[in-house]
């Protein structure tokens, strides 16, 4: 890609490579339905045998034409679907950024001074009736993507490990997807997995994606010998106030999408280590109850009910509801 003239690349510069992306990929859909198409309805073990059946050009076209897809897929490798989250991340905060420029660029002034004294502009409550809402939308998702980035640009600081994107969708949920991971999950001795609860929304991830380093800190120094991941995982719509928490919907929807990763994620650390990772689910206020939620779900392509465990050796209830 070409930069603005001081060598930066911009939030308009990534504006500009996201649309000529999604022009390229416009016109490689017929070349794409060429390829052999992931499995629908498979699990982790039949998306892993796709992707290893892919050629390493058509591993790198599905990366550059559908990397939302890719990112999404559960039991690929953690660094796939992390370039994969990476690409669509920086391409989001692109657009976002630049859509939030242009919708301020518009906001007139806000008081005008008249003979009865100074008043709301017209103008300006026009302008806050059509775009309010977007630019605090906008605002409050790029305040959580400034968060991940500064994850991303604190990698090696005292040794922190490398950050692995897993997932990644502001629009998901109404409140967000981010999952992101302190080391390597697919290697890792021990895997820790925080479920965030009430009022958890991606404007503010930056508290959990704190608490997650802070684990993994701690674990580090408990078992330096050892590798540890730590992962912040909230893909589910989170209740926004108290009240919304004695609410089961939010738990049996999270709960199932919970349960896949978890499967994914393990068979993704089996298939690159030959076992399994001590994984620890920990639960915190309503999180604690889509994690209940996920020990009960039977995922479909599971060997049978009675044969489906959750994959954790360990769980965790902090400030829980109630499970």
């Amino acid at each position: 890609m070409k930069a603005d003239d001081d060598l930066t690349v911009s939030a308009r510069d990534w504006a500009d490579v996201g649309s000529d992306m999604r022009g390229v990929r416009d016109g490689a859909e017929g070349y794409l339905a060429t390829l052999p198409d992931p499995p629908k309805g498979g699990g982790p073990a039949d998306n892993a045998e796709w992707w290893k059946g892919l050629t390493d050009d058509q591993r790198a076209d599905y990366l550059a034409m559908r990397p939302a897809s890719v990112g999404a897929i559960g039991g690929l490798p953690a660094d796939v679907r992390d370039e994969a989250n990476r690409a669509v991340f920086a391409e989001t905060q692109g657009k976002y950024q630049s859509e939030l420029d242009r919708i301020r660029a518009l906001e007139p002034p806000r008081y005008v001074t008249t003979p009865q004294g100074t008043v709301q502009s017209g103008k300006w409550k026009e302008w806050n009736d059509r775009y309010g809402d977007r630019e605090d939308f906008l605002d409050g998702r790029l305040d959580g993507m400034a968060a991940i980035q500064n994850r991303f640009d604190a990698t090696g600081t005292d040794g922190l490990p490398e950050a692995y994107l897993l997932g990644f969708d502001p629009e998901a949920n109404s409140d967000g997807r981010v999952i992101l991971a302190n080391g390597n999950p697919d290697t890792a001795d021990h895997t820790a997995v925080l479920v965030p609860g009430t009022k958890t929304k991606m404007d503010g991830i930056s508290d959990e994606l704190g608490d997650s380093e802070a684990l993994w800190r701690q674990s580090h120094v408990v078992a330096p010998d050892q590798s540890v991941s730590t992962i912040v995982w909230f893909d589910y719509d989170a209740p926004n106030t108290i009240p919304d928490a004695v609410k089961a919907g939010y738990a049996t929807d999270g709960g199932p999408t919970l349960r896949h990763f978890l499967e994914g994620s393990d068979f993704a650390h089996r298939d690159a280590t030959g076992g399994p990772s001590h994984r620890t689910v920990i639960g915190h206020s309503y999180g604690s109850t889509v994690v209940g939620e996920a020990t009960q779900y039977t995922p479909e392509y599971a060997e049978s009910r009675w044969k489906s465990t959750i994959p954790a050796d360990d769980i965790i209830a902090a400030g829980s509801p109630g499970m």
